[in-house]
């Protein structure tokens, strides 16, 4: 629905300029430059040997078995790392539809 005029978007633009300010010096405080998270190589072999089993043609029963725990496991598994080394990001993104 189309605004009535320029007056609502320049005084919404004035009022949230006070947050982007805010949500600026919120992203120079907590963000830093360490790697946020490294991939878990333990969730790489079980989707590896996930795809092996299911790009067979025809799975015994015990294929599917294995396929079935596997996946399970890998549900419970964390595809990422985060550990005391590991760093931290704020992001925004202030979407406005003139």
């Amino acid at each position: 629905m189309p605004q009535g005029g320029v007056l609502s978007p320049l005084l919404s633009n004035i009022y949230l300029h006070e947050f982007d300010v805010y949500m600026k010096e919120l992203i120079e405080r907590y963000s830093d430059s360490k790697r946020v998270s490294k991939g878990n190589p333990e969730y790489a072999k079980l989707r590896s040997e996930i795809k092996k089993l299911a790009n067979k043609i025809n799975l015994n029963e015990q294929e599917k078995l294995t396929l079935s725990e596997l996946s399970d496991k890998l549900r419970k598994t964390p595809s990422v790392i985060r550990t005391k080394d590991t760093g931290t990001r704020i992001y925004y993104n202030r979407y406005a539809d003139d």
